[in-house]
């Protein structure tokens, strides 16, 4: 049997099709527990295929030990190959299951459990960083609503946002929020110490990652948990693309145009390349010489700093690539890939 399943946070449709194609069974399903497992458990043995959502990975995991073999479809490629003026949860189920009978599902990569519990853990502190970004901003505005001086990153130390208390703590509203702050930092600190350090040094590829001036634990850890194998991607155009760092490409005839990045990819890797890439530009200790600090200096000159620094983050992307890939640490001057033989480290 082949099972098309379209995920929603309180339900599943579901459409069961056989080696014909003809439509077996049709079911609403609860997501929870109980309903799955009466309702998949007849299936064992069969084949299945979930889009990629909020949700997909518990039902992933759920019909994976229920012995159904399971695919990952990317949701925007079924799109572009099924795309149909009648769009409902039925038809969307039956797509799916029509798709995986013929073997045209995209299918979109599963890594391992570790590395998906990892990417968990990164983007919760991004979580925490953003709640913490918005309560400073917050703060900010309220030193320049009520005429004290501003200090650029006052707020980023424990004395500073004590200074702040003490200047802004009178008003009840602003005392709430560096109540908040202080615990959302605490919590951003031992977050950091008791999770993800440990688990950077337990990363012999982020400890790799983390030889490029400018990028931290964090960002190493963010990088491993998004890509995963860096063996899956047959060169570092294809990771480029993979993050959506590659500009879009609109062709007609003879005329090639490029446009903005596609931002096809997980966000949050972009966004750790960029300030990844930020950091590197300004602190690099060996900028002259630094292939990707002078390639960032020629785009300013010819595009300016906005586009420079996505493309810089695409460079260090491509770095990393054969930095995995080579199993050596950052080289300012580069990293000599011409010539590299699979699974002799240069």
């Amino acid at each position: 049997m082949y099972l098309g399943v379209d995920i929603h946070k309180a339900f599943c449709q579901t459409t069961v099709m056989d080696e014909t194609g003809a439509i077996v069974d049709r079911a609403k399903v609860p997501t929870d527990l109980a309903h799955l497992d009466e309702y998949f458990r007849r299936f064992s043995g069969s084949k299945a295929v979930i889009e990629s959502n909020t949700v997909w990975e518990f039902v992933y995991e759920r019909l994976q030990s229920l012995g159904i073999r399971t695919v990952l479809a990317n949701p925007l490629q079924v799109k572009a190959i099924a795309k149909g003026k009648k769009k409902t949860d039925k038809v969307d189920s039956a797509t799916l299951a029509h798709l995986l009978r013929t073997d045209m599902i995209p299918e979109a990569w599963v890594g391992p459990k570790d590395l998906r519990d990892l990417r968990k853990d990164v983007r919760a502190r991004q979580g925490l960083r953003s709640i913490s970004t918005a309560l400073k901003n917050q703060v900010y505005a309220e030193y320049i609503r009520t005429g004290v001086p501003y200090v650029e990153g006052a707020l980023g130390t424990v004395k500073g946002r004590e200074r702040a208390s003490e200047r802004l703590g009178s008003d009840r509203r602003v005392a709430a929020q560096l109540d908040i702050l202080e615990v959302v930092e605490e919590t951003i600190k031992d977050y950091n110490h008791e999770l993800l350090q440990p688990k950077f040094e337990e990363s012999p590829p982020a400890k790799l990652l983390a030889t490029i001036p400018g990028v931290g634990y964090y960002t190493a850890l963010t990088v491993v948990a998004f890509i995963g194998d860096v063996g899956r991607f047959p060169d570092s155009s294809s990771l480029v693309s993979y993050a959506g760092l590659a500009p879009s490409i609109h062709q007609s005839a003879t005329v090639t145009r490029l446009g903005p990045i596609t931002k096809a990819g997980p966000h949050q890797l972009r966004w750790v390349l960029q300030e990844a890439f930020q950091m590197h530009a300004r602190h690099c200790p060996s900028r002259n010489d630094c292939q990707p600090c002078k390639f960032y200096r020629r785009i300013v000159r010819r595009r300016g700093k906005h586009a420079a620094m996505t493309a810089g983050a695409a460079k260090l992307l491509r770095v990393m690539y054969w930095m995995l890939k080579m199993n050596q640490p950052y080289r300012p001057q580069g990293m000599e890939p011409r010539g590299y033989t699979e699974g002799e480290p240069r």
